[in-house]
């Protein structure tokens, strides 16, 4: 897919045969370093079929976020030159 967010999906099997009757799971990955909202759509082809089979995903991906308890916080003694810093 030749989007932002495409190449950060991973299909396994990303190809192959399923018969009539059976079934196949079809592992699907997303791995971003990028942050913002996801809308991508991709598509199945089957063979015999007039038309591709799509395939969408909506999302958002945040960054990580932290929970602090100031109370809690305790920077100890810090050696002379070093920062220490403690505002909220």
């Amino acid at each position: 897919q030749n989007t932002l967010f495409g190449p950060k999906f991973t299909f396994n099997p990303s190809s192959g045969t399923v018969q009539p009757g059976e079934s196949q799971v079809i592992d699907i990955r997303f791995s971003s370093d990028i942050i913002g909202i996801i809308k991508e759509g991709f598509s199945c082809e089957i063979k015999g079929a007039k038309d591709l089979v799509p395939l969408h995903f909506k999302g958002r991906v945040i960054g990580p976020t932290f929970h602090f308890d100031v109370d809690d916080l305790d920077f100890g003694h810090v050696p002379f030159n070093f920062v220490n810093q403690k505002m909220f």
